[in-house]
């Protein structure tokens, strides 16, 4: 749950941009009356990086939806 509640909140941010921590807390503000915490959470979960002097950027992309059963490799279709 957490995992996709930090993806959900990566989302919000650009691949390949810099963002300064003020920028980064404007954007997670509206979820929480504390962005800092948010904001660590990101980082330390990996859907964030951050340099040090404040720099931060998006991480990892979120991953892909998840696929129905008959979708997997090596499932077999419904009704077989």
């Amino acid at each position: 749950m957490l995992d996709a509640a930090c993806a959900f909140l990566a989302e919000r941010f650009e691949a390949d941009r810099l963002y300064d921590e003020h920028e980064v807390n404007a954007i997670l503000a509206d979820d929480a009356p504390d962005p800092a915490t948010l904001r660590r959470l990101l980082v330390d979960h990996g859907y964030l990086g951050r340099r040090n002097g404040g720099a931060y950027w998006r991480e990892r992309q979120s991953p892909p939806p998840l696929a129905r059963s008959g979708d997997r490799p090596g499932s077999k279709p419904a009704g077989t």
